[in-house]
């Protein structure tokens, strides 16, 4: 009717338009407030007890990059989608014939009964003129709700099973104790000591180190430490002077010896 009247395509595109963006927006706002509303709610494992603030938290550009996307991305889709529907002049347009759901004609003609037939075809076929729905957009909003569930549990469970492991990322100690300084209070290593549920503890210092021009992290230790990472091969510190390399550092290392012309002993 818009059409016959002489409103544009774009005129007929934007008349439903302007609802579904109000939608987006409010959903996007509202998602970003259900967000900061659960926000005390993390986070969680073995950190929370001792997080150093577990009220509401909000983070400006998480938050904001949030909502860019979700608003620029489903308005841009609603915009296409609308684009795309949208009627073209009265006078060209002429009634098609569907032709159905092909999976509804194999269904048929495979001999399957009247009520799995008539199944399929109220779930795939769209319809047409007025009664049109749209069930591609309906099934594949579907499948990706499914597919985004499924991946944040997958993602968070192994994230859980990690945290909650250390020797999972190559960390032999249940518990590390971190310090803004290098210096370690004297109180804290006589409680140490002295704690009967600590079966043993080590101090290390995290810093960067030049191993033959080669900037790689470092963990220094003492000599004949009880906790240490664990060794893939070779044998713990037992002098100031001795360094275990990690895997790629070593090769890297080797691959450097070797262009040189030499190499260890």
């Amino acid at each position: 009717m818009l059409r016959a009247l002489g409103a544009s395509r774009a005129m007929s595109a934007g008349d439903g338009l302007f609802g579904i963006l109000g939608a987006v927006a409010a959903g996007s706002l509202l998602a970003a407030g259900v967000a900061i509303g659960l926000s005390p709610l993390s986070p969680i494992g073995p950190v929370r007890p001792v997080y150093p603030s577990p009220g509401i938290a909000v983070d400006p550009a998480v938050l904001g990059f949030g909502l860019l996307v979700l608003i620029g991305g489903l308005a841009a889709a609603a915009a296409l989608l609308a684009r795309r529907q949208a009627p073209g002049r009265a006078r060209l347009q002429r009634a098609r014939t569907s032709r159905g759901s092909s999976l509804a004609r194999l269904a048929a003609g495979s001999g399957a009964p009247v009520s799995a037939v008539a199944g399929v075809r109220f779930a795939l076929e769209p319809g047409r003129g007025r009664t049109a729905v749209p069930v591609r957009s309906a099934m594949s909003g579907a499948v990706l709700a499914v597919l985004i569930v499924v991946a944040t549990l997958t993602f968070g469970s192994g994230l859980s099973t990690l945290v909650s492991h250390p020797a999972l990322y190559g960390w032999d100690w249940n518990y590390a104790i971190t310090s803004p300084n290098a210096d370690v209070p004297p109180q804290a290593l006589s409680l140490l000591a002295s704690d009967r549920a600590v079966a043993a503890w080590s101090g290390v210092i995290f810093a960067n180190a030049q191993v033959d021009g080669l900037t790689v992290p470092v963990m220094v230790a003492g000599t004949h430490a009880r906790v240490t990472p664990p060794l893939l091969s070779g044998h713990p510190l037992e002098a100031d002077n001795q360094i275990v390399l990690g895997v790629r550092t070593a090769r890297s290392t080797a691959r450097r010896w070797s262009s040189s012309g030499f190499g260890p002993a």
